[in-house]
């Protein structure tokens, strides 16, 4: 069951000059983007920084406004909906920001902030304050302990917990969680991810997670989609994306992971450095870091099309110069059985 739809999403920002006071051009962070969410499931949204990732998230929610294209919920058109009718969905809308200290207020106890939520769409008494926050805080791992104190009194881990708490407070049906462990050490990464999945599963939620690390979110994600220039170039299922990935910029991202280069190259993987197209009008977006670009690429933009079953890619010559298969699922393959997952 699809529960949230994109169809044609663009969004462009002016860009002003701090001198003139005026717009000297234009940056186009969404270029027709078309998206699926099913219900329950975890939809992994990964991209180099300037993609267009965080854009595609808060427009995906209208915290961010798109200048066109069509944006459902369980069928109901979200772009239709007024100030109060948006409000009241948010009920089943949330967002994870990716600094849970800027997105945390400094002069609000953090029982207080994890309670709102349900003062505001009033689904617990005042009374229940203490209470209320306390089961949610468990939820997360958090003790009894940090009921009282502010922000700054915790560790980032602690803050994103308390964020992820906040977003679940009202039983949502998405969540969409921005980068939620790029701001952490890499020794809690795991545990946020975990977290986030684990909770994902209990409550049957679905999930956008927007991260720039595949193999990170390939962990926990069943789908993938790969963002490039506002476009999404590939999608599919997590293990298809991981051990065959079909379009060379997601070849490019997985061998930019550190220790994964030598054996992308020794696999006769696509490796080269490259600097990307600024303004570019037309065209594919990776053609000027791609080995494998011919003139049509910089005449024509490749559709996005299932080149397999299930999974789509938006290139001219999917799957060339990719590593060869292996046994057990490829080069970049994830034994999801032994993280646990599902």
């Amino acid at each position: 069951m699809t529960l949230l739809e994109a169809r044609g999403l663009r969004k462009t920002f002016a860009l002003r000059s701090p001198w003139l006071r005026r717009a000297v051009g234009s940056s186009v962070a969404l270029d027709g983007v078309d998206l699926d969410l099913r219900a329950g499931e975890t939809l992994a949204l990964v991209g180099e920084s300037g993609s267009g990732k965080t854009t595609l998230g808060r427009s995906l929610l209208r915290l961010v406004e798109p200048d066109d294209g069509e944006l459902r919920f369980r069928g109901e058109d979200l772009r239709a909906l007024r100030p109060l009718e948006l409000r009241r969905r948010r009920r089943d809308l949330q967002m994870v920001f990716q600094d849970p200290g800027a997105s945390l207020d400094p002069r609000q106890r953090i029982g207080d902030a994890v309670f709102e939520p349900l003062r505001i769409h009033r689904l617990a008494p005042r009374a229940d304050r203490s209470s209320q926050a306390l089961r949610l805080l468990a939820e997360v791992g958090l003790t009894a302990e940090v009921l009282e104190r502010h922000p700054h009194e915790l560790s980032g881990g602690q803050r994103q917990r308390v964020a992820i708490a906040r977003a679940l407070a009202t039983r949502p049906a998405l969540v969409v969680a921005d980068e939620p462990v790029s701001a952490l050490d890499v020794s809690i990464r795991g545990q946020i991810l975990n977290l986030l999945a684990d909770r994902q599963r209990e409550l049957g939620l679905a999930l956008l997670l927007i991260a720039h690390d595949l193999l990170l979110v390939g962990r926990v994600a069943d789908r993938i989609a790969v963002l490039l220039r506002g476009r999404i170039v590939e999608e599919g299922e997590a293990g298809q994306v991981l051990a065959r990935p079909l379009h060379p910029h997601t070849r490019a991202l997985l061998a930019a992971i550190p220790g994964r280069q030598r054996r992308a190259r020794g696999a006769g993987g696509v490796v080269r450095r490259g600097v990307a197209v600024e303004g570019w009008l037309g065209g594919c977006a990776h053609r000027a870091s791609c080995p494998l670009a011919t003139e049509r690429c910089g005449r024509e933009t490749p559709a996005l099309v299932e080149s397999q079953p299930g999974h789509r890619v938006a290139c001219f010559r999917p799957g060339e110069g990719a590593p060869p298969e292996r046994d057990g699922g490829g080069t970049f393959a994830l034994d999801r059985r032994s993280e646990g997952r599902r």
